[in-house]
């Protein structure tokens, strides 16, 4: 009867921890079917959890370098759209000095001219100054708040070859992780625009004071030489960081599939899992009745 009585016993014993153990396979299955994370706890697949943990990691980084990507295409664009202002400015500049370089004009015309360069010196010093997203664009993106780093050429004692007085140095954003995976923003405001300056106020000069105007001529080819030169430079960093932006973009895609494949419910798979367990709890529950008939059967034969 003992021997009876410890069979039972451990019959049940291990039919228990098996419905316990389905039940909590069945659990986690509908909290993965639920939730479409494969992993709820660290502890159901260390490895896998460490994956992904590292995977976000990389995601994070991916995400910052792609948005310093478009930041970057932001400030470019702005700086584009500047000197293609510029340039039509300069290009006014040049139609004025050809108009009054004829000896024929009066000096009341010439004075009028001379203002009308003047709005035209003061246009490229405000768009000098300009700002994006709160930042002064040439001048290493300081902040707005800072002083404006071209001097307005209605102050006193205006010198256009030192109109400048922002930072010397430009602004680079990282576009990867390497240390040398960054792309320069801007270009101090003093390489961009002094030649202009200079070209436009010694054009104001000349017609006020009815000096010659054919030498200016030169110093706006030269200067508008300059500004298609910052644009072209300006369009080739844009195109660095829209190509950075597609292979960065790739890479997240990339990333993103890898950790899906890790952390993410196979929910085909969890079905069909959830399917068999059921059936195996069906089985495990039909079984106990079986053993509790049996142990019924034979109390009752002693």
């Amino acid at each position: 009867m003992s021997i009876f009585r410890v069979s039972d016993s451990l019959q049940f014993t291990v039919l228990g921890q098996r419905l316990n153990q389905i039940q909590v396979q069945i659990k986690n299955l509908n909290d993965q079917i639920t939730t479409g994370q494969r992993l709820q706890t660290p502890d159901q697949d260390p490895v896998g959890a460490a994956e992904v943990v590292r995977l976000d990691g990389n995601l994070s980084a991916l995400t910052g370098y792609n948005q310093a990507s478009q930041f970057g295409q932001d400030v470019l664009a702005k700086q584009d759209d500047d000197l293609g202002q510029v340039n039509d400015i300069l290009t006014r500049a040049q139609e004025i000095a050809q108009e009054f370089s004829s000896d024929l004009v009066t000096q009341d015309q010439r004075n009028v001219a001379a203002s009308d360069v003047h709005g035209l010196l003061k246009a490229v010093t405000q768009i000098a100054n300009g700002t994006i997203f709160g930042r002064q664009v040439y001048a290493a993106l300081q902040p707005e708040s800072a002083a404006a780093p071209f001097a307005d050429p209605d102050s006193t004692g205006y010198d256009p070859t030192a109109a400048y007085s922002g930072p010397a140095d430009p602004f680079s954003v990282r576009v990867a992780s390497g240390a040398a995976d960054t792309v320069q923003l801007t270009t101090p405001g003093d390489q961009v625009f002094t030649s202009t300056l200079v070209s436009l106020s010694d054009l104001e000069d000349r017609l006020r004071t009815g000096a010659p105007i054919p030498t200016t001529i030169t110093g706006l080819e030269t200067a508008r030489n300059d500004i298609e030169a910052a644009r072209a430079s300006v369009g080739v960093r844009e195109k660095t960081l829209i190509d950075r932006s597609t292979q960065v973009t790739a890479q997240v895609d990339q990333t993103k599939g890898t950790r899906s494949r890790v952390a993410d419910t196979d929910m085909t798979l969890a079905i069909a899992q959830l399917s068999q367990l059921q059936l195996a709890l069906q089985a495990a529950l039909a079984a106990g009745s079986q053993i509790a008939q049996t142990s019924l059967t034979g109390l009752l034969r002693l």
